[in-house]
C-alpha cells in the first residue's frame, strides 16, 4: 500500500468509473484549485496551471480553448492519450488489467469454447448438456470478468 499515497486523483477516478470518471475527477482538481469553473456545463480557464498539476490535468487545461464542456472535452486526442497513460501506470501498479487481460481474454472465452464444444461433440467426447454447461460458465466469466 506505499504506492497509495502517491495514486493521483485522476487514477483513483479511472478505477471504479472509466474514462468519464477520470475526466471528472480531473476537472474537480483544476476547479479546487482555481484554475477552472464551470457554468450552465461549460468550463472557462479562471487562472494559470500550478506546477503540481497531474497530466491529465494539464492536457484538459491544455484542450481548453472557448467554451466546451466536459464530454467534448474528453473526446480530444490529447485527452485520450492522457487517459490511455493514466491506465498504463494503473497497470504497472498491478491495479488494473491491462488491455490483454481486459480485451482479449473476454473474446477468448466467448469465442473459443462454443467451437470447442462442436468439435468434441461431434466426436462423441462430450455429451451436450454438458458442454452447454461448460460454455455458460466461461462466458459468465469472461463477462463479469469485463
Amino acid at each position: 500500500m506505499g504506492d497509495a499515497e502517491t495514486l493521483a486523483a485522476t487514477g483513483i477516478g479511472l478505477l471504479p468509473g472509466g474514462d468519464q470518471a477520470a475526466v471528472a475527477a480531473a476537472l474537480a482538481m483544476l476547479n479546487a484549485r482555481g484554475v477552472l469553473s464551470a457554468a450552465a456545463g461549460r468550463i472557462r480557464r479562471t487562472a494559470s496551471l500550478p506546477p503540481e498539476a497531474e497530466p491529465l490535468e494539464r492536457a484538459l487545461y491544455a484542450a481548453r480553448y472557448g467554451s466546451v464542456g466536459p464530454r467534448e472535452l474528453a473526446r480530444q486526442k490529447r485527452i485520450l492519450r492522457a487517459l490511455r497513460d493514466v491506465r498504463r501506470g494503473l497497470a504497472a501498479r498491478g491495479l488494473a488489467r491491462t488491455p490483454g487481460r481486459r480485451v482479449l481474454l473476454p473474446i477468448l472465452l466467448v469465442v473459443l469454447p462454443p467451437a470447442l464444444l462442436v468439435k468434441l461433440v461431434a466426436a462423441g467426447l462430450v455429451g451436450v448438456t454438458e458442454g452447454l454447461v461448460a460454455v455458460v460458465v466461461l462466458v459468465g466469466v469472461a463477462v463479469r470478468g469485463r
